[in-house]
């Protein structure tokens, strides 16, 4: 075993011996210089005792042993710290003459290592091992050691190193008598180019915004804004930002951070800025333009819709898009109100103002004008003026009914009789007003006599002196004359069809007629040109006076005409057909 713990044992000669008394439990032990992994042993002994050969681990916890051993033993325990061979039997002595371990080392081997790299360097690290052994580490890059003596801290810095070039990197323990454990885990890094340089922050303040920018960094990949008790505000490539939507007069500070193509950082130096004070505010001003008992109508200067409008405390709207409102017809008369106009500027700022305002005092009621007109025997017709929404009306001191027009027809009465009539009428207020009292008499039923002759031109029949009647008689007569001008227009269009089928009828007997007669002198000139040609021809129709007789007929408006016939007469053709 390479570097093991030498004995008198272990010489390869069996004619030297340690003897172990019969004494019981009486033996020789070996602690190893670091733990072993063990692959055989051999042991040569004599006597009569026990001799028990046991394995330990770093803990002292024994994990193989065999008695009375001799002889070669393969074996594969791992983590051997120590070895001992115990003479158990009481009065026995025992011979050792030969006891050799065959296996290797095993080093603690250092752990997690790491590395971070830096400027044209990178840094290593990796964990301690402690053990009473162990000298040092030493640092290998790409398989070459860097470190010509072992260094005892648990980090190192390679330097020297070109930029974005990797390279591999392990490292190992060193222990006393100059053993090595086996390699740490490796890495692989480059080195970095050299920093970049700190961005310039610069910025302009307005009344709700700040609008910052920054210069650009050579080898920067991307910025980002912060702004301190407020946070991040911006990352990417950008080189300028808008903080909007901040308070008037208030103040910020800002700071910027580059980052390199490596992720390192570079911060820039930190800026106050403040946003801007508003100017003084404009309050709106409420003018009235107008009002009456029950209206007033306001218009509000200064300021921008949308406006807000409040009356006596009550909220009328919060959204007013224009600057004219009017109160109409909600109001009382004689009454104190109180408005309030605001609106919101572009300083975010609610501005109001206020104005009290009286309406006006009530108008006067005014009386209404009774007459009487179209007065006989039996009604008559009372009108007004319009000075109400309603009006009742009175007969003999009797409401006779409450109604809204103007006029009213009173029918019914005894003739020569004297009515007294009034109407009172009723404003939107609510007030009553009465009227002048009207007395009226009616005529005398007249007495029928026969009508005299008509003379002249007779008057048109809707003549009334009541202009209801006149205008409902119009009607009537007017839709009579326009039933007749249709009656008589559909009247004339049945005619016409009429002539227009009799004529169609006419034309077409004319049109046979002719065409009969032409046929009769085709037929005639034929059976003529047949009968000179011999005997295979047609014989001819003999058309004597015998066979052709005249008859007289008259007509409806006693015209004579003459009606020429033709006798049927039967002869044979050579066909043996009749022929007529």
């Amino acid at each position: 075993m390479n570097g093991t713990y030498t004995d008198a044992v272990t010489d390869n000669d069996t004619s030297t011996q340690v003897f172990l008394p019969y004494l019981s439990n009486n033996s020789i032990s070996w602690t190893l210089s670091a733990t072993a992994n063990i692959t055989s042993y051999r042991i040569q002994r004599s006597g009569s005792g026990g001799a028990t050969v046991t394995f330990y681990n770093a803990a002292g916890t024994s994990i193989h042993a065999v008695s009375r051993a001799t002889g070669t033993f393969n074996v594969n325990l791992v983590g051997v710290k120590k070895v001992s061979i115990i003479n158990g039997s009481s009065g026995s002595s025992t011979y050792i003459q030969e006891f050799d371990i065959f296996g290797e080392f095993v080093y603690p081997v250092p752990s997690a290592l790491v590395a971070t790299p830096d400027t044209r360097s990178v840094k290593l690290a990796w964990n301690d091992i402690p053990d009473a052994g162990h000298l040092g580490y030493v640092v290998y890059m790409d398989n070459q050691l860097i470190t010509a003596t072992p260094i005892t801290n648990k980090n190192y810095i390679v330097t020297g190193l070109a930029p974005d070039v990797p390279h591999k990197f392990y490292v190992k323990s060193v222990y006393t008598g100059g053993f090595y454990s086996q390699m740490s885990n490796e890495v692989t890094a480059a080195a970095y180019g050299d920093p970049i340089n700190k961005p310039q922050l610069s910025g302009t303040e307005f009344l709700d915004r700040i609008d910052l920018q920054w210069t650009a960094v050579i080898g920067a990949q991307s910025y980002r804004l912060y702004a301190v008790d407020v946070g991040q505000l911006y990352a990417g490539t950008n080189l300028t930002y808008s903080h909007t939507g901040l308070p008037l007069g208030t103040a910020y500070t800002y700071y910027v951070v580059a980052y390199d193509e490596y992720g390192r950082t570079v911060t820039s130096d930190q800026i106050q800025l403040k946003t801007r004070e508003p100017p003084d505010p404009v309050y709106p001003i409420i003018e009235v333009l107008s009002k009456t008992h029950d209206t007033v109508q306001l218009r509000f200067k200064n300021g921008s819709p949308p406006y807000t409008l409040y009356r006596d405390d009550d909220l009328i709207s919060n959204n007013l898009s224009t600057n004219v409102f009017t109160f109409n017809g909600t109001l009382t008369s004689e009454t104190l109100y109180h408005f309030r106009v605001g609106y919101t500027d572009v300083y975010g700022r609610y501005l109001e103002s206020q104005l009290d305002v009286t309406t006006g005092t009530l108008p006067d009621a005014v009386m209404p004008v009774l007459t009487a007109n179209n007065v006989t025997a039996e009604s008559l017709r009372l009108t007004w003026n319009q000075v109400g929404v309603s009006y009742k009306v009175l007969q003999n001191g009797v409401e006779l009914g409450e109604q809204t027009t103007t006029f009213r027809a009173v029918y019914g009465l005894t003739e020569k009789t004297a009515y007294t009539y009034q109407v009172i009428a009723i404003d939107r207020f609510g007030r009553e007003n009465a009227s002048n009292v009207l007395t009226v008499t009616t005529s005398a039923r007249p007495v029928p006599t026969d009508p005299p002759a008509p003379t002249g031109t007779p008057p048109p029949i809707s003549h009334s002196d009541n202009p209801d009647l006149n205008k409902a008689n119009d009607q009537l007569i007017q839709g009579a004359k326009d039933t007749k001008e249709s009656s008589m227009v559909m009247i004339w269009v049945i005619i016409g069809i009429f002539i227009l089928i009799f004529g169609a009828w006419w034309l077409i007997r004319i049109f046979k007629k002719k065409m009969t007669a032409v046929h009769q002198t085709k037929s005639s000139g034929a059976s003529a040109s047949a009968g000179s040609a011999g005997s295979g021809g047609s014989a001819p129709m003999n058309l004597s006076l015998k066979s052709v007789r005249k008859t007289n007929y008259n007509a409806q408006k006693g015209h004579g005409r003459n009606n020429y016939y033709v006798e049927k007469t039967r002869y044979s053709s050579r066909q043996g057909k009749q022929r007529y």
